[in-house]
C-alpha cells in the first residue's frame, strides 16, 4: 500500500512524509542505508491493520471511525524508520539555502551517480545568476568540504602531493583555518599547505575540473514558476549563456505586464513620474529577491532599471540625479568653454584620450555629483530634486571652476609624464617604463573625472608629481625599479581579479575602491616620499585593507 494508494488518512501523509525526508536526508550523506527495507514497513502496516481490510472502500471507511488515541498506534517514528543512524549534525553540515548578501540560494540533493543532478545543486532564479558567488560554490557545503579538499590534494601531481601525506590529516589541518568565502578553495587551501609547509602549490597545478560530479556544485537556473532552464558545473559557461536573459529578467521586475510596451521608453531629461524607492522585494522561482530601482544615466537623460546591489544602486543613481541636476540649470551653463579656466588649454592636452565635448561632459557630472550630493542620503523625488538644486545652485558655478583649474592642474602633469615616456627606451627600464603608461592609463581616461571619488580626484596632481620624479630617477635605480614591479604586482592583480569579479555580480565594493586608491598612495610612498601620502600605506596596510574587500 504505501507509496502506491492515494489517499488522504493522516497518518499515511505523515509516514509518507516521514520516509521522504529520510530519502531525502540519504541524499544529502550519500547513503543508502539509513531507510528500513520495504518489507519493515509492510510489517508495521500489517501488524496494525484490521485482517477484514481489503480494499480501499473498507480502508477508507475503517480509518474514519478511528479517534484521535487509536490514530496515534499508526504513526511511523524515527525510530521505525532508521535502520542506522544519520549521524549528528546533519542539518549544519547539509543545509537547505547557501545564504548570501542577503539572498538565499535553495540547494537540493541527489544521490545517483551519472546523472546530470548527481550531488548538490544549487537553484538560481534567472534574475539573481550574476549575483552568484562563483568562487563560493567551490567550497560545497560543510558536509561535503573534507571530500573535495582531499580529492582536490590527491589530484595533484606525485611531486608536489608527496608532500602532503597523509593527505587527509594536511587536509583537516588546513580547513581548521578557513571559513567559506568567495575566493578559490584551491588558493587558500594552497596558502594553508604552504604555511605548514613551505611548498608552494601553484594555481595551474590544481585540477577541480577532474573532480567526480558529486563534489562539483551543480547550477540550476530556474524561471518564475521554479522550472530548470539549464544546468550545469561550469558557472562561467552558464553565466555567459544566459547574461542577456538574467538582464532583461531584472529589467523587468517593476514593469506592469499589461502596461508594457515593446520599444524601451526614451531617456527621460527631467525627474521621471513617482518617487525612486530605495528597494522593491519581489519573487522569482519562490526565492525571495530585493531589487534596487535606479536611475540610470543615458548620456542625455536617465532611463529607471533595477540593479541588485545597494552600494551600485547608490553610485547609478547619484550619477543619473547629478545628469537630471545639469539638465535643470540649462541657461546657466552656457558658453562654459569660454567661462572656464583652463579649461580649453586642457581639453587640448586631452585630446590624445578623448574628445573636448566628453571632457566638459564629465567635468559638469564631476562636479554636479561633488558639489550637490555630498551626502549619503540621494534625492528620491521630484520636490527632493527641487529641493536639492536650490539648495546647491548659487555655488555650482564656483565649484565648477575651482574643478576645472584642478583639471587643467591634472591634464598638465599628466601630458609631462607622457612627453617623458616618448622616445628611445632603454632596454634596463623598458619594464618600468611600461607600467608607468599603464598607470596613466589607469588614472586618465574618458569619463575619470565622475568615476574617480572627489576625495582622491583632489590628489592627481600629487600622483603626476611623483611619475615625474620617478621618470627622473629611473635610469639610475633599475634594481629598485625591479623590486617594486615584483611586490606590486600581485597586489594589482588581485584588485582587477575582484573588481571583475564583482563587476560580473553587479556590486560595488567601498572597501575595494579604498584599497584601490591606496594603491596609488603606495607609488607616492615608494618613489616620491617626500610629497606625502594622503593615507599611512605599507605592503601590511594594504593586506589588512585587503581583508576588508568583499569576497
Amino acid at each position: 500500500m504505501e507509496g502506491e494508494y492515494q489517499t488522504k488518512a493522516p497518518f499515511v501523509v505523515a509516514n509518507r512524509e516521514l520516509i521522504e525526508e529520510v530519502t531525502s536526508l540519504e541524499d544529502k550523506v550519500r547513503r543508502r542505508d539509513l531507510l528500513v527495507d520495504e518489507e519493515t514497513l509492510f510489517q508495521f502496516y500489517h501488524e496494525r491493520l484490521p485482517a477484514d481490510i481489503v480494499s480501499g472502500k473498507h480502508f477508507e471507511r475503517w480509518w474514519k471511525q478511528l479517534d484521535k488515541d487509536e490514530l496515534s498506534r499508526f504513526y511511523l517514528s524515527e525510530s521505525d524508520v532508521f535502520q542506522k543512524e544519520p549521524g549528528a549534525d546533519t542539518a549544519s553540515l547539509y543545509p537547505d539555502t547557501l545564504e548570501w548578501h542577503g539572498l538565499a540560494f535553495e540547494l537540493r540533493y541527489h544521490f545517483e551517480p551519472g546523472t546530470p543532478e548527481d550531488g548538490v545543486s544549487i537553484r538560481v532564479p534567472l534574475m539573481a545568476l550574476k549575483q552568484l558567488p562563483v568562487e563560493r560554490l567551490g567550497w560545497l557545503v560543510p558536509g561535503l568540504l573534507r571530500d573535495r579538499a582531499i580529492a582536490l590534494v590527491k589530484s595533484l601531481p606525485k611531486s608536489l602531493r608527496r608532500n602532503f601525506v597523509p593527505v587527509p590529516d594536511f587536509v583537516d589541518a588546513a580547513l581548521a583555518n578557513l571559513t567559506p568565502c568567495n575566493e578559490p578553495l584551491t588558493r587558500k587551501l594552497g596558502e594553508q599547505l604552504q604555511r605548514m609547509t613551505g611548498v608552494r602549490v601553484p594555481e595551474e597545478a590544481w585540477a577541480p575540473a577532474n573532480l567526480p560530479d558529486h563534489l562539483r556544485m551543480n547550477v540550476q537556473v530556474i524561471d518564475e514558476r521554479g522550472h530548470v532552464l539549464d544546468q550545469g558545473r561550469d558557472v562561467e559557461a552558464l553565466i555567459a549563456r544566459h547574461e542577456g536573459d538574467a538582464h532583461e529578467a531584472l529589467a523587468s521586475v517593476m514593469q506592469d505586464a499589461p502596461e508594457a510596451s515593446d520599444e524601451p521608453p526614451e531617456p527621460a531629461t527631467d525627474w521621471p513620474g513617482d518617487d525612486l524607492p530605495e528597494s522593491v522585494e519581489t519573487e522569482q522561482g519562490g526565492m525571495q529577491v530585493r531589487v534596487y530601482p535606479v536611475l540610470e544615466d543615458e548620456g542625455q537623460g536617465v532611463r529607471q532599471t533595477q540593479v541588485l546591489d545597494p552600494v551600485r544602486a547608490w553610485y547609478l543613481n547619484r550619477r543619473g540625479i547629478a545628469r537630471l541636476l545639469v539638465n535643470r540649470l540649462g541657461n546657466a551653463l552656457r558658453d562654459l568653454e569660454r567661462r572656464l579656466p583652463g579649461f580649453h588649454e586642457a581639453s587640448l592636452l586631452f585630446a590624445p584620450v578623448g574628445r573636448k565635448a566628453e571632457l566638459m561632459d564629465d567635468l559638469l557630472i564631476a562636479t554636479a555629483q561633488s558639489h550637490f550630493l555630498t551626502g549619503t542620503t540621494l534625492p528620491r523625488s521630484r520636490r527632493d530634486l527641487d529641493a536639492c538644486l536650490e539648495a546647491g545652485r548659487a555655488g555650482f558655478i564656483p565649484a565648477l571652476e575651482a574643478n576645472s583649474r584642478l583639471l587643467h592642474q591634472i591634464m598638465a602633469g599628466h601630458h609631462q609624464v607622457m612627453k617623458g615616456l616618448k622616445g628611445k627606451i632603454p632596454l634596463n627600464v623598458a619594464q618600468s617604463m611600461a607600467d608607468l603608461k599603464f598607470q596613466m592609463g589607469q588614472l586618465i581616461y574618458a569619463g575619470f573625472m565622475a568615476a574617480t571619488p572627489p576625495e582622491w580626484l583632489k590628489h592627481f596632481p600629487r600622483y603626476m608629481d611623483a611619475a615625474l620624479i620617478r621618470l627622473d630617477k629611473m635610469p639610475r635605480e633599475a634594481g629598485r625599479e625591479r623590486a617594486f614591479l615584483n611586490e606590486f604586482q600581485p597586489f594589482w592583480d588581485r584588485y582587477v581579479e575582484r573588481r571583475e569579479a564583482l563587476a560580473v555580480q553587479g556590486i560595488e565594493d567601498e572597501a575595494l575602491i579604498t584599497y584601490r586608491w591606496m594603491l596609488e598612495e603606495y607609488r607616492v610612498s615608494y618613489f616620491a616620499q617626500q610629497l606625502g601620502t594622503a593615507v599611512t600605506v605599507s605592503p601590511q596596510r594594504l593586506e589588512r585593507q585587503w581583508q576588508q574587500v568583499r569576497r
